[in-house]
């Protein structure tokens, strides 16, 4: 084969690579789908319901509580009605509860504190409790907290005992005065949250 005939078939010879590359390119791709889904969400929260007053045991309405006038040996009582809703699969929730703190000052003179004349005598406590539906509130080791589940109404209830005897009215001190005073109770906070696990209970 002479230099020309070389020549021309490797013209040819790369005229064939060259249209090879500018074909189409060819390839294979199979396809499937997973199937559509749809999950509900849960829920947790509260709304605050009915409250209550009573001294002695005795219902007091709710327009006659700034008539009163406590004396020692009053137990006045606050109630507070709470619905409380825990929706989840896996929810575990837990409930707080941060008591408000009890002040007092001089009748029409509110810059006069008489709270050291109440300090130690008249404390607030409170309790928790279940009281409808599949609610349950178990307490805790972590004061002032208490495992949540399932929906229903809470009762917090809130005493003032003033136990007889233990305060008097006749003080040296105005500070220790426990007449004519008014009486404060802050606020209580009551606060629901979701927690990653269970909180470990009180043994009885």
């Amino acid at each position: 084969m002479n230099k020309l005939t070389k020549g021309a078939l490797a013209v040819g010879a790369g005229a064939v690579l060259l249209l090879g590359s500018a074909g189409s390119l060819a390839y294979w791709q199979a396809t499937v789908h997973t199937s559509a889904l749809q999950v509900q969400t849960g829920s947790l929260g509260m709304v605050a319901g009915a409250e209550t007053y009573a001294l002695n045991g005795v219902a007091v309405d709710s327009t006659q509580v700034s008539a009163l006038r406590l004396v020692p040996g009053d137990v006045f009582v606050y109630t507070r009605q709470i619905a409380v809703e825990t929706v989840g699969t896996d929810l575990t929730a837990a409930l707080d509860v941060a008591l408000g703190g009890l002040t007092a000052v001089a009748h029409g003179n509110p810059s006069v504190d008489r709270s050291a004349g109440f300090t130690g005598k008249v404390v607030p406590t409170y309790s928790v409790e279940a009281v409808s539906g599949s609610l349950a509130v178990v307490p805790t080791t972590t004061e002032n907290t208490y495992n949540v589940s399932g929906t229903g109404d809470v009762r917090i209830t809130i005493t003032l005992a003033w136990p007889f005897g233990t305060a008097y009215s006749d003080a040296t001190s105005a500070g220790d005065d426990t007449t004519l005073a008014d009486l404060n109770l802050a606020l209580s906070t009551i606060t629901l949250r979701q927690v990653p696990e269970a909180l470990p209970v009180e043994e009885n």
